[in-house]
């Protein structure tokens, strides 16, 4: 790629140098991105920016103009016969279908039958990679995932996965695919962790190894474990009888693209292959760099505007930006920061250091790994391998700083971004970039300062409760229960409270001691610094956090669990919420017979009321809804196999007496601003 250099000389006589990678390349590139978001969005203005950026690439480099509009029309009918093949069904049932796996997880799999691909739990199924089956199954659409987490639905709609398959049943059909008979074999031999990881490529982020890598955000870093063929090419190439005869180059690249092939065709090793062997060939040697970035994307379009993908971008821009200038290429960790944060809500302050080890590291135990598989396969060797890793990510993580920031704008992450290519593209004087860092951290407070100040939320965990109260300028974090029901990840509030950049949580008050309350509060303690939990046997009556005041009451003569649940009384400024936990109706008669229950609540009447046991007809009792009389109801429940939260008997009362009432029903978060008391379905 043509380089342009750019030099100017300022009053002081020192020169500012930019150095600006070939346009044209770029241009073509974001055509690519804009064509994948408005396929993906079917927002047929972003049409109006792909005229302009292939206006844009024609106009930068004229004199190859049939060349630019070619490769940009290609794009299009790429996307556009990729879209037209994976379309969307409005089929409910599926019966007797011939179907083929096209993509197998430990816990998903992706079938595809007449053209069209659905989504189906693998947990049970163990479904393997081209797989033929006879199905029988319902279709329904896929089940939308929680704002603040990994948007898995939008990663399947990507690949034009919009339906998923429930109350499957399989039958085997009588011969399958070439892949189906090698992960077979793969599955009875590659019986250990780190065999799997890097010489299949078959993740599970269930298994220690990866849960490790995990934790420290920096699982990333397996998506280049293909770049150890890379290795064995440049150590094959070495070696003089091989790299002079041509018919062994080409066996070992017929052999690397076989493996490719079973790896379930990784994209960054694609790359590499075609690169590497159109450099074999002195005729198509000219064509490699062109070839080994788009022919991957016209195959895999899906692949575009992931967030392998993005990574892989800002690599490779600002490699281009340094121009193999050595003392800067080794910050290209730092400039994955903001896509971090980004992704995953925190940072690490370690990250680019840890990126800097860990990656020869991970290449070193791939190829040990492979030696030895070779060499017998032992399975005390691998043992001690991954015995050597685990403690080594022990040492990491203690090593390591991180802190939740929260959601970033994407527009932030641009301007970050933007900041940072003018940042380095010129030979600053040192005062100089203490203003470049100071308008990054600005661009962060920005952020912080748009961020929701002062709310309530009733997270979507099914047939649970959990509840957080979050003031921003307080720095005070609430939750009441921290339960999910079956069916939901107990991984929920803790990335939620991620999302929201949440490091300590103040309080915790567990309701009474049933699952569906409290069972993800061991994840909780593993990720925030907690300073106290409240359970129903805790002798508390009134409590003050800052701006918050807490009473309890509980039904000391109650008999079941739920009866015994405690009931909080939340007063926040003007603003006075209740919750309940699940008291049935026998607590409910014990608190409308309470004096000093039923005068504290004549005190300051209450705004916003939890609804006991989820809806349920066992609770709210048209007294006690009558005695609340709250202005706004909350219900956190949904119909799930036998449970039908919640019951039609509670819906009349709330009507019959006029009150405005939000139910999670498996898919809505309900967030309400405690200053304006906007309400949200997000």
């Amino acid at each position: 790629m043509k380089i342009i250099k750019i030099a100017f000389t300022l009053k002081n006589t020192y020169e500012y140098r930019l150095v600006v990678p070939n346009l044209e390349s770029y241009l073509v590139l974001t055509t690519l991105v804009l064509m994948n978001m408005m396929v993906k969005t079917q927002n047929y203005w972003i049409g109006g920016l792909l005229i302009v950026c292939i206006s844009g690439s024609i106009y930068v480099n004229p004199q190859k103009w049939i060349r630019t509009l070619s490769l940009n029309f290609i794009v299009v009918g790429f996307l556009i016969a990729w879209v037209m093949l994976n379309r969307n069904t409005n089929l409910t049932t599926i019966a007797n279908q011939q179907g083929t796996v096209i993509e197998a997880k430990p816990s998903y799999a992706i079938i595809k039958i007449n053209h069209q691909k659905y989504y189906l739990s693998n947990f049970q199924l163990k479904l393997l990679l081209d797989q033929r089956v006879i199905i029988n199954a319902k279709v329904e659409a896929l089940t939308k995932s929680h704002y603040f987490v990994f948007p898995f639905d939008n990663y399947l709609n990507d690949q034009r996965v919009f339906k998923q398959l429930k109350d499957v049943q399989l039958t085997n059909q009588s011969w399958h695919y070439l892949r189906y008979y090698f992960y077979e074999k793969v599955f009875n031999f590659a019986n250990h962790e780190l065999v799997q990881v890097f010489l299949f490529n078959i993740r599970d982020k269930s298994q220690t190894f990866q849960k490790q890598l995990e934790h420290l955000n920096v699982g990333y870093l397996l998506n280049f474990n293909s770049l150890s063929i890379w290795g064995l090419w440049t150590l094959f190439s070495k070696i003089g009888f091989i790299s002079k005869h041509k018919k062994a180059l080409n066996l070992m690249f017929g052999l690397f693209w076989i493996w490719w092939y079973f790896l379930n065709c990784s994209w960054l090793l694609m790359r590499f292959l075609i690169k590497a062997t159109l450099k074999n060939q002195p005729k198509l040697k000219s064509w490699s760099n062109f070839a080994s970035f788009w022919v991957p994307c016209l195959i895999f379009p899906s692949y575009v505007g992931s967030r392998g993908f993005l990574y892989f971008v800002i690599c490779y821009l600002f490699i281009k930006l340094f121009n193999q200038q050595s003392s800067k290429l080794m910050l290209i960790g730092v400039f994955l920061i903001p896509l971090k944060i980004y992704y995953d809500y925190q940072i690490n302050l370690t990250a680019p250091i840890w990126d800097f080890i860990l990656v020869p590291i991970l290449l070193t135990t791939n190829l040990l790994t492979t030696v030895i598989v070779i060499c017998g396969n032992n399975q005390q060797w691998l043992n001690y391998l991954s015995i050597w890793l685990v403690h080594l990510f022990k040492i990491v993580k203690w090593l390591s700083y991180s802190f939740n920031l929260g959601y970033q704008n994407l527009y932030g992450v641009i301007l970050i971004y933007l900041v940072l290519l003018i940042w380095f593209s010129y030979h600053w004087k040192w005062k100089h970039h203490f203003f470049w860092l100071a308008l990054v951290i600005s661009i962060y407070l920005l952020n912080w300062l748009l961020k929701p100040q002062h709310h309530l939320e009733m997270l979507n965990v099914g047939n649970g409760n959990s509840f957080v109260y979050f003031n921003k300028y307080k720095n005070l974090t609430i939750l009441f229960d921290c339960g999910v029901g079956k069916g939901f990840s107990t991984q929920i509030p803790t990335q939620y409270l991620r999302y929201l950049g949440v490091n300590k949580v103040d309080a915790i008050f567990i309701s009474h001691n049933h699952q569906d309350h409290f069972n993800a509060l061991e994840n909780l303690q593993r990720n925030f610094q907690i300073k106290a939990i409240y359970y129903r046997d805790t002798t508390i009556e009134e409590l003050t956090f800052k701006n918050v005041t807490i009473r309890v009451f509980s039904n000391p003569v109650a008999k079941s669990e739920n009866n015994k649940s405690l009931t909080i009384f939340v007063d926040v400024n003007k603003v006075r919420l209740l919750f309940t936990g699940d008291i049935e109706k026998a607590s409910e008669t014990y608190f409308i017979e309470n004096l000093n229950f039923v005068n504290y609540l004549k005190q300051r009447p209450v705004d916003i009321l939890q609804i006991p046991h989820h809806g349920s007809k066992t609770s709210s009792s048209y007294e006690f809804i009558k005695l609340v009389n709250p202005k706004i109801a909350l219900i956190s429940g949904m119909v799930y196999q036998r449970l039908r939260f919640p019951d039609q008997q509670t819906i009349s009362t709330l009507n019959f007496l006029r009150i405005s009432y939000y139910v999670t029903a498996g898919v809505n978060n309900i967030r309400i601003a405690l200053n304006s008391g906007y309400i949200q379905t997000l």
